[in-house]
């Protein structure tokens, strides 16, 4: 089994040794693509399903707007612009990998309208029940 794990690590390690860091750039692009899909995917099907609250539509709007600022000065945190090419060749393909986690963070924590909560939380505002 070890070797199993050891051959496999080795052929991930040469696969990427042997992509250009266009590649690699491109792949965090791709999984942040991905991750902003799913992200508007859920949201929209937020709206859909909450159309009629529109108190609660306009609180989700202002929601998504604030969080994709508070995205964005996360990766300024994280990176701050310290001038061209501080960070290296890599710093695109860590900001894409950065934003997409995040981006499922947030994707996490909205799906939780459309999944709904346990009957019972009384804390549960404006989330609606498992059926």
């Amino acid at each position: 089994m070890k070797k199993l794990v050891t051959i496999l690590a080795l052929t991930l390690a040469t696969h990427s040794f042997s992509q250009s860091q266009m590649g690699i750039n491109q792949e965090a692009a791709d999984r942040f693509t991905v991750a902003k899909t799913e992200l508007n995917e859920v949201y929209n099907q937020i709206l859909t399903e909450y159309s009629s609250d529109s108190i609660f539509v306009e609180s989700l709007k202002r929601s998504q707007w604030s969080w994709e600022i508070f995205r964005d000065a996360q990766l300024e945190m994280r990176y701050p612009n310290y001038g061209p090419g501080y960070y290296g060749s890599s710093h695109v393909m860590c900001l894409s990998l950065y934003k997409a986690k995040l981006t499922k963070e947030r994707t996490e924590q909205l799906k939780a309208w459309i999944v709904g909560i346990q009957e019972g939380d009384i804390c549960k505002g404006s989330m609606k029940f498992k059926q």
